[in-house]
Protein backbone atom coordinates (compact mmCIF):
# COMPACT_ATOMS: atom_id res chain seq x y z
CA UNK A 1 0.00 0.00 0.00
CA UNK A 2 1.09 3.69 -0.66
CA UNK A 3 2.58 5.32 2.47
CA UNK A 4 1.49 9.11 2.88
CA UNK A 5 4.80 11.22 2.49
CA UNK A 6 5.89 14.44 4.42
CA UNK A 7 6.40 14.88 8.06
CA UNK A 8 5.03 12.23 10.55
CA UNK A 9 5.39 13.52 13.37
CA UNK A 10 3.19 16.56 12.42
CA UNK A 11 0.56 14.79 10.74
CA UNK A 12 0.41 11.74 13.34
CA UNK A 13 -0.36 15.38 15.66
CA UNK A 14 -3.19 16.27 13.26
CA UNK A 15 -4.74 13.03 13.08
CA UNK A 16 -5.17 12.93 16.68
CA UNK A 17 -6.83 16.38 16.53
CA UNK A 18 -9.19 15.00 14.30
CA UNK A 19 -9.60 12.23 16.78
CA UNK A 20 -10.20 14.31 19.50
CA UNK A 21 -12.73 16.42 17.05
CA UNK A 22 -15.00 13.65 16.81
CA UNK A 23 -14.15 12.54 20.29
CA UNK A 24 -13.14 8.81 19.29
CA UNK A 25 -10.95 6.96 21.16
CA UNK A 26 -7.64 5.50 19.87
CA UNK A 27 -9.46 2.15 20.36
CA UNK A 28 -12.24 3.61 18.33
CA UNK A 29 -10.76 4.99 15.81
CA UNK A 30 -8.57 1.66 14.89
CA UNK A 31 -11.31 -0.12 14.89
CA UNK A 32 -13.01 2.14 12.31
CA UNK A 33 -9.65 1.90 10.67
CA UNK A 34 -9.21 -1.79 10.89
CA UNK A 35 -6.01 -1.75 12.68
CA UNK A 36 -4.62 -2.56 15.94
CA UNK A 37 -4.66 0.14 18.68
CA UNK A 38 -0.98 0.07 17.98
CA UNK A 39 -0.69 0.86 15.05
CA UNK A 40 -2.80 3.76 15.94
CA UNK A 41 -0.94 4.87 18.26
CA UNK A 42 1.99 4.88 16.10
CA UNK A 43 0.15 6.92 13.36
CA UNK A 44 -0.29 9.42 16.02
CA UNK A 45 2.76 9.97 17.89
CA UNK A 46 4.41 9.86 14.04
CA UNK A 47 6.72 6.92 14.57
CA UNK A 48 4.51 5.33 11.22
CA UNK A 49 3.30 6.63 8.32
CA UNK A 50 -0.35 5.31 7.46
CA UNK A 51 -1.51 3.80 4.06
CA UNK A 52 -3.69 5.98 1.73
CA UNK A 53 -6.27 2.99 2.45
CA UNK A 54 -6.26 4.02 5.80
CA UNK A 55 -7.17 7.70 5.30
CA UNK A 56 -10.06 6.76 3.39
CA UNK A 57 -11.48 5.07 6.11
CA UNK A 58 -10.61 7.49 8.31
CA UNK A 59 -12.41 9.83 5.59
CA UNK A 60 -15.64 8.17 5.86
CA UNK A 61 -15.34 8.06 9.26
CA UNK A 62 -15.73 12.18 9.30
CA UNK A 63 -12.07 13.11 9.34
CA UNK A 64 -10.42 16.03 7.20
CA UNK A 65 -7.91 14.64 4.86
CA UNK A 66 -6.90 17.77 3.77
CA UNK A 67 -5.94 19.07 7.07
CA UNK A 68 -4.47 15.60 8.34
CA UNK A 69 -2.10 16.10 5.08
CA UNK A 70 -1.69 19.67 4.85
CA UNK A 71 -2.74 21.45 8.31
CA UNK A 72 -5.58 23.06 6.11
CA UNK A 73 -9.24 22.84 6.93
CA UNK A 74 -11.27 21.85 4.51
CA UNK A 75 -14.82 23.44 4.56
CA UNK A 76 -16.72 20.35 2.69
CA UNK A 77 -16.14 18.25 6.25
CA UNK A 78 -18.70 19.52 8.68
CA UNK A 79 -19.61 17.94 12.51
CA UNK A 80 -22.88 16.57 12.95
CA UNK A 81 -23.89 20.13 14.79
CA UNK A 82 -22.58 22.07 11.69
CA UNK A 83 -24.44 19.51 9.72
CA UNK A 84 -27.88 20.15 10.90
CA UNK A 85 -27.53 23.90 11.86
CA UNK A 86 -27.01 24.12 7.63
CA UNK A 87 -29.84 21.97 6.96
CA UNK A 88 -32.37 23.91 8.57
CA UNK A 89 -30.86 27.17 7.96
CA UNK A 90 -31.11 25.60 4.70
CA UNK A 91 -34.89 25.00 5.44
CA UNK A 92 -35.32 28.37 6.32
CA UNK A 93 -37.82 31.04 3.97
CA UNK A 94 -35.41 33.79 3.15
CA UNK A 95 -36.39 36.28 5.69
CA UNK A 96 -35.46 33.55 8.63
CA UNK A 97 -32.09 32.98 6.64
CA UNK A 98 -31.36 36.63 6.63
CA UNK A 99 -32.80 37.01 10.84
CA UNK A 100 -30.34 33.84 11.05
CA UNK A 101 -27.57 35.01 9.15
CA UNK A 102 -27.44 38.88 10.87
CA UNK A 103 -28.26 37.36 14.38
CA UNK A 104 -24.67 34.71 14.26
CA UNK A 105 -22.56 37.61 12.71
CA UNK A 106 -23.52 39.35 15.68
CA UNK A 107 -23.33 37.06 18.29
CA UNK A 108 -20.06 36.19 16.97
CA UNK A 109 -18.86 40.17 16.81
CA UNK A 110 -18.60 40.30 12.83
CA UNK A 111 -20.40 42.61 10.45
CA UNK A 112 -23.41 41.23 9.40
CA UNK A 113 -24.03 41.43 5.18
CA UNK A 114 -23.88 45.31 3.99
CA UNK A 115 -27.08 44.37 1.85
CA UNK A 116 -30.38 45.15 3.22
CA UNK A 117 -32.32 42.27 4.44
CA UNK A 118 -35.90 41.66 6.19
CA UNK A 119 -35.87 41.55 10.01
CA UNK A 120 -38.73 40.97 12.48
CA UNK A 121 -39.20 44.47 14.40
CA UNK A 122 -37.70 44.37 17.96
CA UNK A 123 -41.31 45.08 19.46
CA UNK A 124 -42.10 41.41 17.95
CA UNK A 125 -39.18 40.04 18.82
CA UNK A 126 -40.05 40.52 22.03
CA UNK A 127 -43.17 39.60 22.13
CA UNK A 128 -42.19 35.95 20.83
CA UNK A 129 -39.27 35.49 23.16
CA UNK A 130 -41.39 36.56 26.26
CA UNK A 131 -44.24 33.77 24.92
CA UNK A 132 -41.07 31.43 24.72
CA UNK A 133 -39.87 32.07 28.34
CA UNK A 134 -43.67 32.46 29.95
CA UNK A 135 -43.97 28.64 28.07
CA UNK A 136 -40.58 27.24 29.41
CA UNK A 137 -40.87 28.56 32.76
CA UNK A 138 -38.02 26.51 34.27
CA UNK A 139 -35.21 26.54 31.56
CA UNK A 140 -32.42 28.47 31.98
CA UNK A 141 -28.74 27.77 30.31
CA UNK A 142 -27.88 25.49 27.48
CA UNK A 143 -31.55 24.12 27.84
CA UNK A 144 -32.73 27.84 27.03
CA UNK A 145 -30.78 28.26 24.62
CA UNK A 146 -31.49 24.83 23.11
CA UNK A 147 -35.08 25.43 23.13
CA UNK A 148 -34.28 28.76 21.77
CA UNK A 149 -32.49 27.44 18.53
CA UNK A 150 -35.25 24.42 18.34
CA UNK A 151 -38.17 27.45 17.78
CA UNK A 152 -36.51 30.31 16.30
CA UNK A 153 -37.56 29.23 12.98
CA UNK A 154 -41.39 29.64 14.62
CA UNK A 155 -40.70 32.62 16.43
CA UNK A 156 -39.38 34.50 12.93
CA UNK A 157 -42.64 33.57 11.08
CA UNK A 158 -44.93 34.47 13.95
CA UNK A 159 -42.78 38.25 14.18
CA UNK A 160 -42.77 37.79 10.27
CA UNK A 161 -45.80 40.85 10.37
CA UNK A 162 -43.64 43.39 11.93
CA UNK A 163 -40.55 43.63 9.30
CA UNK A 164 -37.83 46.43 9.29
CA UNK A 165 -34.77 46.87 7.31
CA UNK A 166 -31.57 47.74 9.06
CA UNK A 167 -30.02 50.56 7.86
CA UNK A 168 -27.00 49.81 5.88
CA UNK A 169 -23.60 49.66 7.31
CA UNK A 170 -25.18 50.83 10.78
CA UNK A 171 -26.60 49.15 14.09
CA UNK A 172 -29.04 52.40 14.25
CA UNK A 173 -32.52 52.13 15.01
CA UNK A 174 -34.51 50.24 12.16
CA UNK A 175 -36.31 51.93 9.15
CA UNK A 176 -40.02 50.96 9.09
CA UNK A 177 -40.85 48.78 5.70
CA UNK A 178 -44.25 48.04 5.26
CA UNK A 179 -46.26 47.16 1.55
CA UNK A 180 -43.56 45.62 -0.01
CA UNK A 181 -43.19 42.11 2.50
CA UNK A 182 -46.86 42.16 1.60
CA UNK A 183 -46.19 41.83 -2.17
CA UNK A 184 -43.36 39.55 -1.69
CA UNK A 185 -45.93 37.45 0.18
CA UNK A 186 -48.43 37.77 -2.51
CA UNK A 187 -46.46 36.91 -5.19
CA UNK A 188 -45.21 34.34 -3.53
CA UNK A 189 -48.55 32.70 -3.51
CA UNK A 190 -49.90 30.26 -6.55
CA UNK A 191 -52.83 31.42 -8.46
CA UNK A 192 -56.07 29.06 -8.18
CA UNK A 193 -57.47 28.69 -11.42
CA UNK A 194 -61.25 29.58 -11.90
Amino acid sequence: MPTIIGNTELVGTRLRAERDRLRLSQSELARIAGVSRNSQTAYETGKTPFTSEYLGLVTEAGMDPLFIITGTRSTRVLTDEQASMLSAFDAANPTARSALLYLACSMVGRTAPVAPFNLPSTAALTDAFGGLLEASPGLVGDELARELAKRLPIILRSAEDEIVIPQSGSHGDPVAHQGDHDDDRRAAQPRRRT
